[in-house]
């Protein structure tokens, strides 16, 4: 039994020093990672996508991290 890869990643991350807060890891479909939120740094967005990609039985990765400051979703009233 494989580790789900989105449960994976959030650890992978979480371990990281200083790891980038608000990256929210979602399946789209058996293999497929959907990366959103928001990051300090263009550099944060990239190494989370390459974290993301080398997890065991993922193929695709949809990068929609945004970079900068501010809230990292919609916030409802």
């Amino acid at each position: 039994f494989a580790p789900r890869p989105q449960v994976s990643l959030q650890g992978t991350l979480a371990a990281l020093p200083g790891a980038p807060a608000g990256v929210l890891v979602s399946i789209q479909e058996p293999g497929h990672l959907v990366l959103q939120g928001r990051v300090a740094t263009d550099h944060d967005r990239r190494l989370v996508e390459a974290l993301a990609r080398l997890e065991p039985g993922v193929r695709v990765v949809t990068n929609d991290l945004e970079v900068g400051s501010g809230p990292s979703l919609p916030v409802l009233p």
